[in-house]
């Protein structure tokens, strides 16, 4: 088996961005008004892209595809093979001030990380036990990092490690549950 058994149903009346990145066709389907970080989103699409063909082994697929779907509470994404649903809030109604001085380009990186899990996750995919997975989002998340510091520069890369300690870090302290250890970490 190649990949894992994932299935995905979605449909919507959807505004379509296609571009491409060597022989992949990259579609970007986003609900219309929501155009934002359109641009944001397809650059970081290619940049995981580009990092994990490099890196890891070749993207297995001929297209890609990110699809909007509406959500209303928090942000969620998740990458299935050659498609990736993320919800609104992932970026595409986000108003992100990427200045030197401002905050994380998550739209990007939100990108970026679920291309991730086209390796981490369904490629490689651990054993389905406790601390699994740790083991594919760490390594989704290795790549969010390495490829915001080529695209995006040390500083950036840098300043969202630290914002992610500090919310790890604030959510521990309202926490009312237990924190397990990330060997119990599981799906």
């Amino acid at each position: 088996e190649k990949m894992a058994s994932s299935y995905l149903f979605t449909s919507g009346d959807y505004a379509v961005v296609k571009d491409k990145w060597n022989d992949v066709s990259i579609e970007l389907y986003y609900h219309k008004g929501h155009h934002y970080n359109i641009e944001r989103m397809m650059d970081g699409m290619k940049a995981g892209l580009s990092y994990c063909s490099e890196n890891f082994s070749p993207y297995q697929f001929k297209q890609l595809r990110m699809m909007e779907f509406s959500q209303t509470g928090g942000s969620s994404a998740h990458g299935y093979p050659g498609s990736i649903p993320a919800g609104e809030g992932t970026g595409f109604i986000a108003d992100i001030d990427d200045s030197p001085e401002g905050g994380n380009d998550y739209a990007f990186g939100t990108a970026v990380h679920e291309v991730a899990h086209q390796w981490w996750g369904h490629q490689v995919l651990p054993a389905d036990v406790l601390g699994s997975k740790m083991v594919v989002e760490s390594m989704a998340e290795y790549v969010n990092v390495r490829v915001k510091e080529k695209y995006k520069g040390l500083d950036k890369a840098r300043s969202y490690l630290k914002e992610n300690a500090k919310q790890y870090l604030d959510a521990r302290v309202r926490g009312k549950r237990k924190e397990h250890p990330l060997m119990y970490a599981y799906p």
